[in-house]
């Protein structure tokens, strides 16, 4: 089963701002991670958190930054970022 996904304000104001700018559908790229590549992100150096398993992850346009909770299998967005040409 597929990690559940959950977006913090922040994140959902970041989708809502970059849907108008014609980014790749910004929700088909969240949910198209199998359920172990959210494993893969790298730990992020902005969101260091000791007692949190903070993660980043690029896929396309798009930057992930995401709280991962392995114990109920969920992955909190906290930031989706467009990526800088």
């Amino acid at each position: 089963m597929p990690f559940r996904i959950e977006y913090s304000d922040q994140a959902f104001a970041d989708f809502n701002a970059l849907r108008p700018q014609n980014i790749p559908p910004t929700r088909k790229l969240i949910g198209s991670f199998p359920h172990d590549r959210w494993l893969i992100g790298g730990p992020s150096s902005d969101y260091s958190q000791q007692d949190l398993d903070v993660r980043e992850m690029r896929n396309g346009p798009i930057t992930l930054v995401y709280e991962l909770d392995h114990a109920n299998e969920v992955v909190r967005l906290l930031r989706i970022l467009a990526v800088a040409d």
